[in-house]
């Protein structure tokens, strides 16, 4: 629930104002999202709504993965997480409701506003390596016995996911895949550590032996304490409000929300909790996007 407590001093005239407001953001919001569509189908006129419903589930998780993950990927790591997410895209969909549905002699939009889990979202995109792998690729060594040649083409797919790459010479992560009887087994080996796995496909064996992997960066982003972060200078309090929404979408930072606006005649200052990934990669993001805007920041210890 929302939490707003205001303050105000000043005088009758001349008065000077200064409002604090404090709240919790939610977890989750709606998003509004179009799909369109031919009127001649297979199908019929128009395609089923379950059709529809699908396009717009997974348009939606998309965006909110490309949100997450706050940086630009090349086209075929693109597809490849396109790929990967639009079957899992309906279980990560909280609530919808349907907005419109328009036709025009070109064809048809449907539009829906759709709600997306984006914490277990997010959780996945760290144990698949998305995360961690948005702006460098891990090197890494692969083994596979000539039985798993055959399937060479699904791990390449599979590391343009994770952004993995393979390199000579090096020796950690490496990872092993070879067969069994009814699928693949895996050991993976990194600093020490290592995650054997079977399955029946390459796919679940590569998230599982990956995931052991990569969920050690989740652990400690989990525990890393919150740091206070404030800008100040914006004209309206819609500014700082759009502001979070980049600051939870930077590389740099696993976790943020906006915790007080502070108007006054200067202006418009907020705080922030963050939990940051990169102390330094945040201080250069935040040098990046106050820069020419009239606003100044600082980071707390």
């Amino acid at each position: 629930m929302t939490n707003i407590s205001m303050l105000f001093r000043g005088r009758i005239g001349l008065m000077t104002i200064l409002a604090t407001v404090f709240w919790a953001a939610a977890p989750c919001a709606a998003l509004p999202v179009s799909v369109t569509y031919d009127l001649e189908t297979s199908e019929g006129r128009h395609p089923p709504r379950a059709t529809l419903l699908n396009m717009a589930f997974e348009k939606a998780v998309m965006e909110q993965a490309l949100t997450v993950i706050g940086v630009d990927f090349p086209p075929q790591r693109l597809e490849a997480l396109s790929a990967f997410l639009n079957p899992r895209a309906q279980q990560f969909v909280q609530r919808y409701s349907e907005i419109s549905l328009e036709t025009g002699p070109d064809g048809g939009v449907a539009t829906y506003d759709v709600t997306v889990n984006r914490q277990g979202l997010e959780r996945l995109l760290g144990q698949t390596g998305v995360l961690a792998t948005a702006q460098h690729a891990q090197a890494y060594s692969l083994e596979v016995s000539p039985e798993v040649s055959a399937s060479i083409r699904e791990i390449e797919s599979m590391e343009q996911l994770s952004g993995l790459e393979r390199r000579d010479g090096v020796s950690s992560p490496h990872l092993r895949i070879g067969s069994v009887s009814g699928g693949f087994r895996a050991v993976l080996s990194a600093e020490g550590e290592q995650w054997e796995v079977a399955g029946e496909t390459i796919e679940s064996i590569w998230l599982r032996a990956w995931g052991g992997y990569f969920s050690r960066f989740e652990r400690v982003r989990d525990s890393s304490p919150m740091t206070l972060v404030s800008v100040r200078g914006w004209s309206a309090a819609e500014g700082a409000r759009h502001f979070v929404r980049q600051l939870g979408a930077s590389p740099a930072v696993a976790e943020s929300r906006l915790v007080a606006l502070t108007i006054a005649p200067e202006g418009v200052t907020a705080s922030f909790k963050v939990r940051v990934r990169d102390r330094r990669g945040l201080e250069d993001w935040l040098s990046r996007e106050t820069s020419g805007r009239g606003l100044e920041y600082e980071v707390g210890n």
